[in-house]
């Protein structure tokens, strides 16, 4: 007797084990079907991201981003690293960190804001003009203007300003990943 209800619990654990197997295999690989999906939507879905000033249709899609798109965010980047007074300096140059790539926030963030802070302490202010912006194929922009900087309201440096901004679109999120001053002509 004790044989046989062994042998009938032995049986039951054993479906039940065997059944539970069955169940973390389903679940296991329902999880990974779920993450691929995942994956594979992320370059699909579309990303709504409202600029200082929408003028135009866009799109963004995953890694991609319609020409409008990168042009707004170039003017974007551009005003808030290059327009500022002593008071909003600080503010502008942390809205533009909130572009940099967080690849490279910690390379720029401790000299921008040496910048601001002494901007602020001089009284420097600066606007810039935006003449062109030139998208191309490498995920670069270059942007031609005139910069305009004052000290305490003295105009102090007039140059035409040419910048090349490198950026990516990751996630449907445009991130700067370089900005540099590529030419000036300067009427000081």
């Amino acid at each position: 007797m004790k044989v046989q209800k062994f042998l009938s619990d032995f049986k039951n654990t054993k479906a039940t084990n065997n059944f539970l197997r069955l169940l973390v295999l389903v679940l296991t690989g329902t999880v990974i079907v779920e993450g691929t999906l995942m994956l594979k939507m992320m370059d699909k879905q579309k990303v709504i991201v409202v600029p200082l000033n929408i003028d135009r249709k866009f799109s963004v899609t995953g890694t991609t981003a319609s020409p409008e798109y990168i042009e707004m965010m170039v003017r974007q980047s551009i005003y808030f690293k290059e327009n500022f007074t002593p008071e909003t300096v600080k503010e502008n140059f942390e809205a533009f960190l909130t572009l940099i790539s967080p690849d490279y926030y910690h390379q720029v963030e401790t000299d921008l804001l040496a910048q601001a802070e002494k901007y602020a302490r001089y009284h420097v202010s600066q606007v810039f003009f935006i003449k062109d912006i030139v998208i191309r194929k490498n995920n670069t922009a270059e942007v031609k203007g005139i910069r305009k900087t004052f000290v305490s309201d003295k105009l102090v440096k007039q140059e035409s300003t040419a910048l090349r901004i490198a950026f990516r679109v990751k996630n449907g999120r445009f991130e700067v990943t370089g900005y540099e001053e590529v030419a000036k002509n300067g009427n000081s």
